[in-house]
């Protein structure tokens, strides 16, 4: 009798053990179907998804990518107008220079407008507005 229920319990653990044994292929099953049809997807679609990583890369993941090309472009054109805009300046400048070494009466009138500068014996008035 004693054998018989050592035999018992045997067969109990080993019904136990087959059964967690049962589930754990059904979620292998499940796996591998999963797995199976994300390579026939894969495999389906290959060069659409070559494609679509293609363009990502190129729109938005290197460091010549086109809207990085775009900010460059932007930035070029705000610094050609700050050199146009510089130029002009400069070219005034030089014509005001050439007026100011070549005649002193310029130079007084612009030393009194700008600098606020005055004579020994006259007076000068500011108007602020």
């Amino acid at each position: 009798m004693l054998f018989r229920l050592k035999d018992k319990r045997e067969i109990r653990n080993n019904a136990k053990f087959a059964v967690s044994a049962k589930c754990c292929s059904d979620s292998c099953k499940m796996e591998s179907s999963f797995i199976r049809k994300l390579i026939d997807f894969i495999s389906a679609y290959k060069y659409w998804i070559v494609a679509g990583l293609f363009l990502l890369i190129v729109t938005v993941g290197s460091e010549n990518s086109l809207i990085r090309r775009a900010a460059v472009r932007h930035e070029i054109r705000v610094l050609e107008q700050q050199k146009a805009h510089i130029e002009e300046e400069m070219s005034r400048d030089r014509e005001i220079l050439k007026e100011l070494s070549s005649d002193s009466l310029i130079l007084e009138h612009l030393a009194r407008e700008r600098y606020n500068m005055q004579r020994a014996d006259e007076d000068v008035f500011i108007e602020q507005n």
